[in-house]
């Protein structure tokens, strides 16, 4: 036996071959999909934002009605005891 080192056996080259065709696809697909993920995020926010002020806006609309049905029912009464008081 020699005390000499022996160096491993050949290995076999593990290379993939792609194409510039497939590199772009790829690259693609994902600045695609990043932009498609960006504006769905954008548009349900803008959405969210809309159905919120709808409903503050048809809200204080509620409000001003009904206080402006209170104050005109409450107008005739306040007219009857003011003419009552003043007999």
């Amino acid at each position: 036996m020699s005390d000499k080192p022996t160096l491993p056996g050949k290995t076999e080259e593990k290379v993939i071959d792609v194409s510039l065709k497939q590199v772009i696809a790829v690259f693609g697909s994902f600045v695609f999909a990043t932009l498609t993920a960006g504006v769905s995020i954008v548009l349900l926010r803008d959405h969210a934002r809309y159905k919120r002020q709808k409903a503050v806006i048809d809200g204080i609309t509620n409000l001003v009605l009904t206080l402006s049905q209170r104050n005109l029912e409450l107008k005739p009464e306040m007219t009857m005891t003011k003419s009552m008081s003043g007999s």
